[in-house]
């Protein structure tokens, strides 16, 4: 899945800090944690003009007062360079590096109707023997695929909707 480029680059670099000390597994707590609240009141205060710079470093303190100094010195980056904006972001590219690095990925499929759960299996089947990681697929709901679904993995996909195949017919009957 793809993440903006200032995520990208604040996620890696916690990222391999954390490896580089020995962190992983507690930065990934922290990072988890950190998800959680930004998805409360969190992230508003971080992005408030209203609220001073020192208020909202005092507030990280405090709400992660048992992280590792690495993870508070990250946030505190983050929040002092404005970027706070990005932390769902860089949340999210922490995680997608941590299953990289364990041989894991996490996929999207995307069908009009729910799918009976061993269509889901072979999917899932498919799509990890053509990325080579362990899968597990977050599914959506699409009406407007039509029917057939569509799974994605980082930047590979396969599309097998009604959609797009229809889609391609048009393109090769206007063609022929």
């Amino acid at each position: 899945m793809s993440r903006g480029a200032v995520a990208r680059s604040y996620g890696r670099a916690l990222f391999e800090a954390a490896a580089e000390a020995g962190l992983r597994e507690q930065v990934m707590a922290e990072a988890k944690a950190l998800g959680e609240a930004l998805h409360s009141d969190l992230l508003p205060l971080l992005l408030s003009p209203k609220v001073p710079m020192a208020t909202r470093l005092a507030v990280v303190r405090e709400v992660f007062a048992g992280a590792s100094p690495l993870f508070l010195s990250f946030l505190s980056l983050v929040i002092r360079k404005g970027r706070a904006g990005a932390l769902p972001e860089m949340v999210l590219v922490l995680q997608d590096l941590d299953h990289e690095a364990a041989g894991r990925a996490v996929g999207e499929l995307r069908s009009a109707l729910p799918l009976p759960e061993e269509l889901k299996e072979r999917i899932r089947t498919a799509v990890s023997r053509m990325t080579g990681k362990e899968l597990s697929l977050v599914e959506h709901q699409d009406p407007e695929l039509l029917g057939g679904f569509v799974a994605r993995v980082g930047d590979r996909m396969l599309d097998l909707s009604l959609r797009t195949r229809l889609s391609q017919l048009r393109r090769h009957l206007l063609a022929s």
